[in-house]
């Protein structure tokens, strides 16, 4: 695959420490060498890994729950300011982070690679691609640097990924929800965010 992107993360550097770290220096190496599956696979072990800090009593809450909460938790921040998005999967509108832990982490960490109706391309670098036909959905590449960016944003990986430069609670409202970051959808997700931080902190 020679029309590969640069890694899609502007103006956010991070200095994570312990694996999670790791995990996002793997795919971002991955997508610099055109691995974009690889890459996509270990965005979503830093999800998995993410999740588990935020819901960490596994007698509860099972992986899947976990991975699909947190994802959806911070979808706001993937898509910048969307707070639902479903997918057509075998025939069922699903929200889209049961389709990425179902069809996509699932599928490529246990069968090797995707099915055969979800497609991954090349896409617009600041742009979030979908395209769902009856029988396919089509993602583009730049999710990956989205699902990174809700790892590195998560209150949960505030002692390990240091921000850089440091950014404010309104700092992160505006880069997700832009001019809207004072109206009643990013009001909410900020509460949410505050208590996911005060619960981390309280567990520390």
């Amino acid at each position: 695959m020679s029309d590969v992107h640069s890694v899609s993360l502007p103006e956010v550097w991070y200095d994570c420490r312990m694996s999670i770290k790791e995990r996002l220096e793997d795919a971002e190496f991955l997508m610099r060498s055109g691995r974009m599956r690889a890459a996509l696979l270990i965005a979503l072990v830093a999800i998995s890994a993410t999740s588990r800090k935020r819901y960490p009593d596994r007698k509860a809450v099972k992986d899947n729950e976990a991975f699909k909460s947190f994802l959806g938790d911070e979808l706001p921040v993937v898509t910048n300011g969307t707070v639902e998005w479903t997918v057509n999967c075998l025939g069922e509108m699903i929200p889209i982070q049961d389709f990425f832990y179902k069809r996509v982490r699932c599928e490529l960490a246990h069968e090797g690679g995707l099915p055969d109706d979800v497609e991954f391309i090349v896409g617009d670098a600041d742009q979030l691609y979908v395209q769902i036909d009856p029988n396919k959905v089509t993602l583009g590449d730049s999710w990956i640097s989205r699902l990174m960016r809700a790892v590195i944003f998560a209150p949960e990986n505030s002692k390990e990924c240091l921000l850089l430069p440091p950014y404010t609670d309104e700092s992160i409202l505006r880069r997700i929800f832009g001019e809207s970051w004072q109206n009643v959808t990013a009001m909410t997700y900020s509460k949410k965010r505050t208590d996911f931080q005060t619960a981390w902190l309280a567990r520390m």
